[in-house]
């Protein structure tokens, strides 16, 4: 079955991205984001609200890693 959605602000499916960064005593900290994608063929967008521990971490630090969920993960 085929069906119209018209002209969207999103894209289906979306993947699932986990951010991760150290914070305070080196302790790990990760984070599900909602809002990222792909930009080119080697840069990603994430998308990231200022009041995540997260976020603070990546603001101390300046390092993080991004990973993508496969489905296996999901389970």
């Amino acid at each position: 079955m085929r069906k119209n959605l018209g002209a969207n602000p999103f894209v289906y499916p979306q993947p699932v991205l986990i951010v991760a960064s150290y914070g305070e005593n080196d302790i790990p900290d990760a984070m599900n984001v909602a809002y990222g994608g792909i930009v080119n063929s080697n840069r990603i967008q994430i998308n990231i609200g200022v009041r995540h521990k997260t976020s603070d971490n990546i603001k101390e630090r300046k390092a993080f890693t991004v990973g993508i969920a496969d489905g296996n993960q999901l389970k």
